[in-house]
């Protein structure tokens, strides 16, 4: 995927990851002996990512840049979740156990007996290999999960040639800049590319217990 890919080729690229997802969500429960319960956490993991990537480009394809955009911060939220039991001292399983219990993610502790928050995932994933982005995108999406300056600007423009500004309530993201939207869709493409090399990393440890 490269960064001067036009918007409809980085959607077009999310409509093969989806694909992609469902096939590495069936292989890594085909591994023999048998599932454990850690791939009912990946598998819940998958299915969560598809539907958002689903319903980010359908958003964009219909112009609600204001909808799709913090489906992009949803997004990040399920990679934290996908890397945080690779900070923990005990089994996967037994992390999975705990959420399946209710246990908050937040309220576990790594090896070094960190909560495992938010904002403590994204300190530590942003110094993996390949993942120096995340804090930004994180960062830039909370902008759109809350109501902020960011949300104010998407329904105003300031005309170029008077001191004036045209504002609107429509169901169209007409004043959003084409290199916001091609932000969006290109992280939209970064963090799935993370959920699949996070989850590559579980299908070839499950093959090393062969």
């Amino acid at each position: 995927m490269e960064t001067n890919s036009s918007i409809e080729e980085l959607l077009e690229n999310l409509d093969l990851q989806i694909k992609l997802i469902t096939q590495l969500g069936k292989e890594c429960l085909e591994i023999p002996p048998g599932f454990y319960m850690f791939d009912i956490y990946t598998i819940g993991i998958l299915n969560r990512s598809v539907n958002i990537i689903k319903g980010f480009s359908d958003l964009i394809r219909s112009k609600n840049f204001i909808a799709a955009a913090p489906l992009v911060r949803v997004h990040v939220d399920t990679l934290l979740r996908l890397y945080a039991p690779q900070l923990i001292n005990f089994n996967v399983d037994e992390f999975a156990k705990l959420v399946f219990s209710g246990t908050p993610v937040r309220n576990i502790k790594d090896i070094s007996n960190k909560n495992l928050t938010d904002t403590y995932l994204v300190s530590k994933l942003n110094q993996v290999s390949g993942f120096d982005w995340v804090q930004k995108v994180y960062d830039t999406g909370n902008a759109f999960i809350h109501f902020s300056d960011q949300t104010i600007f998407a329904s105003m423009k300031p005309q170029q040639t008077e001191m004036h500004v045209n504002f609107t309530i429509g169901l169209h993201d007409n004043f959003i800049s084409d290199s916001e939207k091609h932000g969006s869709v290109f992280w939209m493409n970064k963090i799935t590319e993370g959920i699949i090399i996070l989850t590559n990393g579980w299908v070839d440890q499950k093959k090393s217990y062969l």
